[in-house]
């Protein structure tokens, strides 16, 4: 990705499904693992989560609901970002559609959910 265009494209990612939400994610190369970026489609609310690993950042594309960072609530509506760093807790409830980017990629091991 350093220094090329890049364009991603539905069928370069995954389907996931859980009853709380739903999205595509894309992962930069399996052996670099420098990103990942996922759009998501949130129907209730994500778990409670501490970031071990990376920066995670939040877009609204459509759609209300809040965020919660380390205790502090904030509304969250379209063209809102959030960024969570490494060590923070957050948690997220609505029906909105956000497009997630984590910087490294993230995994199993990369956080931590505490609900």
């Amino acid at each position: 990705f350093e220094g090329k265009r890049m364009k991603i494209s539905l069928p370069q990612t995954q389907f996931i499904n859980t009853p709380s939400f739903s999205g595509n994610v894309y992962v930069s190369s399996p052996k670099e693992k420098k990103f990942d970026i996922l759009r998501i489609t949130c129907r209730t609310r994500h778990y409670k989560t501490k970031l071990l690993t990376h920066t995670r950042m939040y877009f609204i594309l459509k759609g209300k609901g809040t965020f919660t960072i380390d205790g502090k609530k904030e509304k969250a509506t379209p063209n809102d970002l959030f960024v969570i760093r490494k060590g923070q807790i957050y948690e997220y409830a609505g029906k909105m559609t956000l497009l997630e980017i984590n910087v490294p990629a993230s995994g199993k091991k990369s956080e931590e959910r505490l609900d």
